[in-house]
């Protein structure tokens, strides 16, 4: 059997970065098979797409990753700043919020 984060404990994960970071707005998370993207973001309909393979423990140490929860927070973390900076860049203000 192959460990993984379920779905169910990825929407928990995003809730709390969410409000974190203070994002009151609707933002859906959702889940897709992608072959090479971690994640996507798109900033017009408020929706954030993991790909279901980071949710495997081994996709994690397959890819050097010791801690597969704080990678998969980190991970939506990243994808939230993009909507709280309302863009697809990594600018100076999303570096400064991320701190």
């Amino acid at each position: 059997m192959i460990a993984v984060i379920t779905e169910k404990e990825a929407l928990k994960l995003f809730e709390i970065e969410r409000r974190r970071l203070g994002l009151e707005e609707n933002i859906s998370l959702e889940f897709r098979d992608y072959k090479s993207w971690i994640a996507a973001t798109f900033l017009n309909k408020r929706i954030i797409r993991l790909n279901r393979n980071i949710l495997k423990k081994g996709w994690a140490r397959k890819n050097g990753i010791d801690n597969h929860r704080k990678f998969l927070r980190r991970v939506i973390k990243h994808e939230l700043m993009h909507i709280k900076t309302k863009s697809k860049w990594h600018n100076p203000r999303y570096f400064w919020d991320l701190m």
